[in-house]
């Protein structure tokens, strides 16, 4: 309830006493004046309406005694409807009063009439009107309940069901009884009462019990199920390449045709290198694969395919490589040593003894090279040379021996190389295999080398 006076708000204070009680609405104007005159409404409002009534109200100059001041005020009553507003007015007059007075001591006495300004009287007419009716609370019930799943780890899972109640219930989602929110990982949906929660990618994780729970003020309903995720079964990873032949180091004639042919175990893809540039396969260089047999079929060799060659071998389990070494030769005067004997990629196991032998026409020296690093003399290898023939040799081949080594020539007509691969397979027990007189020896050596005599296990 509200009161305005010429459609302004009233606020209740000193001057304005504003009550509501049981129905029963009042505003007392305490110690009125002149300026209080006006129209005043009291207007009523809640959910399903508005209604107001109004009354014109006249406060008197004192200073008007005996001045006839006839007005007529109409009072209104207006009612607000979904079609507009109805109102009401009814007249409301003033009406004259004759007061006397006398005084015994006077000489004369005097009437006089006063006229006062009867209170405005108003009344306010309801019209009738349908009670908007309340709607009827129904618990949730489910229409359509969830169903169990049986997935494998990595499926999708939809979940689904249909709610219906009044009001609308709100939809809460369960798993193993703990609450679910959606998420990167799960998608939940609830649109007019149809509700789904969606997996894309489900794991074993994701096993377990789901409910759907519907509140509203009515009641409580859920709808249970179970999603049983299996597992993918384990992949035995394959084994990773192992080169059980390599690829060999040839010395061909300008014009001939080659293969290189190497044995690989893991059953891999296989890609030939020269130098750091992949050969594609075409009518030039066939690649060719039978069985663990790969090949690199070259149609006609020329001088410019001299240079160093890998075969690149790669499974879903690990990769493997081999280079070795392809020199073509030209009829002309060579501009550069030639190697008359060349050493070839190899595997051994890890204990094994390794020789790589060289042999060239004209040579000075000869350099042997790691993985791009000259090989220091540490006492581990051995060096000879008989002539224009020279031996690289280690006495008992560790892991870490693998890699990819080169034999680099020098003498009075340039430079030379010859490039190949040390493969050191490492046995399933660690003592297998292993030449245990030549390991002893091998750190024998070692010791003298470092300046010990005989066993200086500090330096081993």
């Amino acid at each position: 309830v509200t009161w305005t006076k010429d459609g302004r708000d009233i606020t209740h204070n000193e001057h304005y006493m504003c009550q509501y009680s049981s129905g029963v609405c009042t505003m007392e104007v305490q110690s009125a004046q002149v300026s209080d005159t006006g129209t005043y409404t009291c207007i009523a409002v809640n959910e399903l309406g508005t209604e107001e009534t109004s009354s014109y109200v006249v406060v008197e100059d004192r200073a008007h005694e005996g001045v006839d001041l006839r007005k007529s005020a109409k009072s209104r009553s207006v009612r607000q409807t979904k079609s507009g507003y109805s109102s009401r007015y009814e007249d409301s007059s003033y009406n004259e009063s004759s007061y006397s007075s006398s005084s015994k001591t006077s000489r004369s006495s005097r009437k006089y009439t006063e006229e006062t300004v009867e209170e405005s009287s108003y009344s306010s007419r309801r019209s009738d009107r349908k009670k908007r009716e309340e709607p009827q609370e129904v618990a949730p019930e489910f229409t359509q309940n969830l169903s169990p799943e049986i997935l494998r780890e990595g499926d999708r899972l939809k979940l689904t069901c249909s709610v219906k109640g009044t009001p609308d219930p709100d939809v809460e989602w369960y798993f193993n009884g703990q609450l679910l929110k959606s998420d990167s990982h799960v998608k939940i949906r609830c649109i007019a009462g149809s509700c789904s929660l969606e997996i894309s990618e489900v794991t074993v994780d994701d096993d377990g019990s789901y409910t759907c729970k519907a509140i509203n003020s009515a009641g409580v309903a859920s709808s249970k199920t179970s999603v049983q995720v299996t597992a993918k079964p384990q992949q035995k990873l394959a084994d990773p390449p192992r080169f059980i032949t390599h690829p060999l180091g040839l010395r061909l004639n300008d014009g001939d045709a080659a293969t290189l042919e190497c044995q690989i175990s893991g059953s891999p893809e296989v890609k030939w290198y020269k130098g750091r540039e992949q050969i594609t396969d075409s009518e030039d260089f066939r690649y060719e694969n039978d069985g663990d047999t790969y090949r690199l079929v070259i149609a006609e060799v020329f001088p410019e395919d001299s240079g160093m060659y890998k075969c690149v071998a790669e499974n879903e389990a690990g990769t493997a490589s081999s280079s070795f070494t392809v020199f073509v030769e030209v009829p002309e005067e060579p501009q550069s040593p030639q190697f008359n004997k060349f050493p070839q990629s190899r595997t051994v196991d890890e204990g094994s003894p390794f020789k790589a032998t060289c042999a060239l026409d004209d040579v000075e020296t000869v350099m042997w090279t790691k993985d791009g690093r000259e090989i220091e003399d540490t006492g581990r290898f051995n060096f000879s040379q008989d002539g224009n023939s020279f031996t690289f040799e280690i006495p008992a081949a560790l892991a870490t021996d693998s890699g990819v080594y080169c034999a680099k020539a020098t003498s009075s007509k340039g430079k030379a190389e010859w490039q190949f691969t040390l493969d050191v397979r490492v046995s399933s027990s660690p003592c297998a295999d292993i030449d245990v007189l030549q390991l002893i020896k091998s750190m024998q050596e070692c010791c003298r080398c470092l300046g010990g005599n005989g066993w200086n296990m500090t330096a081993i």
